[in-house]
């Protein structure tokens, strides 16, 4: 950390330090008073019995003082702890945020050539440490300082010549100290960049894990994890070893020390010239002076690692933040407008030895639409970065609007410059705050993000709710409605928030009887609904006997496993279905035993033709290996052991009639079921607190997503046309009965996971796409931003910028040379230069490269 932070910091928190201060030092003073009682009862009790007559009251008095002593010394210390520790997590916490705050505004040049890993471990751990040391720069060695000062003055009160004595070795260890310095810079120093290698290892490999997925590299990379695991360990090893001798020597010199008090204060007691309570209370003080003097020592050795760590942390401060990347607080007119763009002889590389980009040159005029082709890596993307002044060129220049790039602000180049990248990245938030995240640029905004939106970036609208509706109107332009409504009908309704009105259940009720009326008037096979009183054949038979969303036990309950041991095995056995179920177990536990087990040890695709998951047939495998030949369906549950007779039972209840072609259930258990349904629905309803609804056709089930509920049953699995009828029948519903707008709401909500993970490629770029657009730009660089789209979805990105974005200035890098038929010019990139410029046609006519590219894509 530079002198500069530092300073700032401890002035902030001069009154806390000086608050710890002096509640330390009051912490000092109380042991030393206690160590001086306690010298005292010693002297009293040690004195002749001919003496002792009347001072048992006085004994009683000291005990009493130091009983008080004890509990001030306590409560005085918790307070310190205390005290620090806030502290210490606020410092810590104030040098992170500054920290942060600096990498956010450095140029990307830095990101380049620093790993993600080293960056991410020096914040989280090298911050920490730095932080917390620095909290206790002037605060702890004070305190020992005061220590040594008070236990030094009452131990030369106590005695001078004992003092002298219990004190000379102490100059050994500011001997010993330097000798480890040298060592422990170097290991520090080792150790930190041990430490972000592996935090950097751990980020690529999760950030990969697909492609390690796809590429089977499990063990190729367990090796790399064991060598990069040998140097850390190996590193630490060799610093816990030259801390533990420095530690060891120290620890060793002080206990050398009462060494001296007990020769020589024991000759003066002998003598008779000291009292016994004095030679004790010397020892106790210097064993409590040598306790701050190995504290300072410890804390010149983490001076050292500390000036290391800071050395490596004041690197990235070095770096200088990017200027005018804010607005000025006095601006009177806007900085940049839509303009020509030029690019004069312009020349760029990462190094001046390594020249990427060579006498790049070319002019268009305002609201033209402009394409970059050519070969992989010939300069497209580059030439396009340097635009928004990502990259600085080495030479030459690039104006808009007539004005210099590096003489605009960068707020005002960046918010008239916009642009999708090949590399698509989404937050770990929601759809729409994933989409309006271009505009979170107010300064001081709270807890919501709707707080931080700039609306002085959009034309026209100056409320969340009008934004709520360009959004919409946003996702509907580039195709992201069908998703993000699909998305919402997938969506469970949550509590607080996330819960629903009572008149929007009872419109989605009102929805789901019509749906129901509906599909009776031309096939009633479609969906087989929740009826309480009938067996479902397309529900297991735990969903048969709970008779609600198997997701409602796991949340009431813990898991389904767990209520099934403690409540529902128990009630199978009370009404003598668990014999039953134990033998429709083994039945199905049988059933094509042999084939199962010979495709699941050859990983045969054909495994995935039937009908049950991979978990259940490794349950049905490693039943059939317990199974003893003495064991079929007439065996009693009581002879059987009691972990095999859950497991197959286990797969009895996760047995689905319908999904089957093995028959295990005859009408008598199916009657028997639905009789113990009734139980458990009492059992579920009687607990106390229970949320958990059954299923019914009255009411809104909160454990079932909105589609669910609509539907309300098991679509047959057997009729093809099935889903595809029901949803879009479901949908004419929900626009019906005015809830679409409520599902849109469910769907923008939806939280995309870590880089969008949880949506396909094509949504993330659909998304990506509806940000900038959004924000609209003045400029719109689109980078292959519809490379993850089929045809039609691309179709209707280029006719949306066509139409609503006619007047913009566009330049779009494609590999995809149809799409760039009606551009205005046509750029060829070729090994970082211009090599070609012209129209479509003009081009095509030329014998050039882009006529090779463009035979060669068709």
């Amino acid at each position: 950390m530079n002198s500069k932070i530092i300073r700032e910091l401890l002035r902030k928190y001069a009154g806390t330090i000086l608050l710890l201060l002096f509640v330390a030092i009051a912490a000092v003073l109380i042991n030393v008073i206690a160590i001086e009682i306690g010298r005292r009862i010693i002297n009293l009790i040690s004195s002749s019995v001919s003496a002792a007559g009347g001072k048992e009251r006085q004994l009683a008095i000291y005990c009493l003082g130091l009983l008080t002593a004890a509990v001030v010394w306590g409560a005085v210390d918790y307070g310190l702890i205390v005290m620090y520790s806030r502290f210490n997590q606020a410092f810590v916490r104030d040098i992170r945020l500054r920290l942060f705050n600096h990498l956010l505004r450095l140029p990307q040049d830095f990101f380049n050539k620093n790993p993600i890993g080293q960056i991410t471990n020096r914040i989280m751990n090298e911050v920490g440490n730095i932080g917390s040391f620095f909290a206790r720069l002037f605060l702890q060695p004070v305190i020992h300082m005061v220590m040594v000062i008070f236990y030094g003055v009452y131990l030369f009160e106590l005695n001078w010549k004992l003092a002298i004595a219990g004190t000379v070795f102490i100059p050994f260890c500011v001997v010993i100290i330097p000798r480890f310095y040298k060592r422990i810079h170097r290991l520090t120093e080792d150790g930190i960049d041990s430490s972000g290698n592996l935090t950097g290892y751990f980020q690529e490999v999760f950030t990969g894990i697909n492609d390690i997925r796809a590429g089977q590299t499990y063990f190729f990379e367990e090796s790399r994890l064991k060598k990069k695991i040998r140097e850390f360990v190996g590193i630490n090893l060799n610093m816990a070893k030259t801390a533990g001798g420095l530690e060891s020597l120290i620890m060793t010199i002080t206990r050398f020390a009462p060494l001296t008090l007990y020769f020589y204060g024991g000759i003066l007691c002998l003598r008779g010239e000291m009292a016994v309570g004095t030679l004790v209370a010397s020892i106790v003080v210097v064993n409590s002076l040598y306790d701050p003097v190995n504290s300072i020592v410890n804390f010149i050795m983490e001076w050292r690692q500390a000036s290391v760590r800071f050395e490596k942390l004041d690197e990235y401060l070095r770096f200088e933040s990017e200027s005018g990347i804010f607005p000025p607080d006095d601006r009177k007119e806007e900085a940049v407008s839509a303009g020509d763009i030029r690019f004069d002889k312009v020349r760029f590389g990462f190094s001046t030895d390594q020249i990427l980009l060579s006498d790049i040159n070319f002019f268009t005029r305002s609201g033209r639409k402009v394409a970059f082709v050519g070969t992989s890596g010939s300069g497209k993307s580059l030439t396009a970065t340097l635009l928004g002044m990502i990259y600085k060129p080495l030479s030459g220049s690039i104006t808009i609007g007539g004005r210099a790039t590096d003489s605009i602000p960068l707020y005002d180049l960046r918010t008239k410059v916009g642009s999708v990248n090949q590399t698509l990245f989404l937050f770990n938030d929601t759809i729409r705050n994933n989409i309006i995240y271009g505009l979170l640029r107010k300064p001081g905004g709270g807890d919501n993000v709707e707080t931080w939106v700039d609306f002085s970036l959009l034309d026209n609208i100056n409320g969340t709710e009008m934004l709520d509706q360009r959004v919409l109107d946003i996702v509907r332009d580039v195709g992201l409605f069908e998703d993000v409504m699909n998305i919402g009908l997938r969506s469970k309704p949550g509590p607080g928030a996330g819960a629903i009105s009572e008149s929007d259940k009872t419109k989605i009720v009102a929805a789901r009887e019509e749906l129901a009326r509906e599909i009776s008037h031309y096939d009633n096979e479609y969906v087989e609904f929740y009826n309480e009183g009938a067996f479902l054949e397309y529900c297991t038979v735990f969903e048969n006997i709970v008779f609600c969303p198997s997701i409602a036990i796991d949340g009431k309950f813990g898991s389904v496993k767990r209520f099934c041991e403690e409540h529902l095995y128990g009630q199978l056995e009370a009404k003598g279905l668990l014999g039953s179920l134990f033998a429709a177990g083994l039945k199905l536990a049988r059933a094509d035993n042999l084939l199962l087990g010979e495709l699941y040890k050859d990983k045969s695709p054909l495994l995935s033709c039937v009908e049950l998951d991979p978990i259940q047939i490794e349950n049905r495998i490693k039943i059939n290996e317990k199974l003893t030949a003495g064991i079929d369906e007439q065996t009693r549950t009581e002879d059987v052991d009691p972990s095999l007779v859950e497991d197959v039972v286990d797969l009895a209840l996760n047995y689905c009639p319908g999904r089957s072609k093995v028959d295990v259930l005859d009408d008598k258990m199916r009657n028997e079921i639905l009789g113990l349904r009734k139980d458990i629905k009492k059992l579920l309803s009687g607990k106390p607190g229970s949320d958990i609804a059954s299923y019914d056709q009255k009411s809104f089930n909160s454990s079932l997503s909105f589609m669910e509920n609509i539907i309300f049953g098991i679509v047959n699995p057997l009729r093809k046309k099935a889903n595809e009828d029901i949803s879009t029948l479901a949908r004419k519903l929900l626009g019906t009965a005015g809830l679409e707008g409520l599902v849109i709401k469910r769907g923008l909500e939806f939280r995309v996971g870590e880089r969008g993970a949880r949506l396909s490629g094509g949504q993330k770029q659909k998304i990506v796409i509806a940000r900038i657009l959004l924000r609209n730009p003045s400029i719109l660089v689109l980078d292959e931003a519809t490379a993850a789209l089929d045809a039609a979805s691309q179709a209707r990105i280029h006719d949306l910028i066509a139409e609503k974005y006619k007047d913009k200035t566009v330049i779009s890098i494609a590999h995809r040379l149809n799409a760039i038929k009606d551009y205005d010019e046509i750029l060829v990139f070729d090994r970082g230069r211009i090599v070609e410029q012209g129209t479509f046609e003009d081009l095509v006519n030329m014998d050039g490269l882009f006529r090779k590219l463009y035979h060669g894509s068709n």
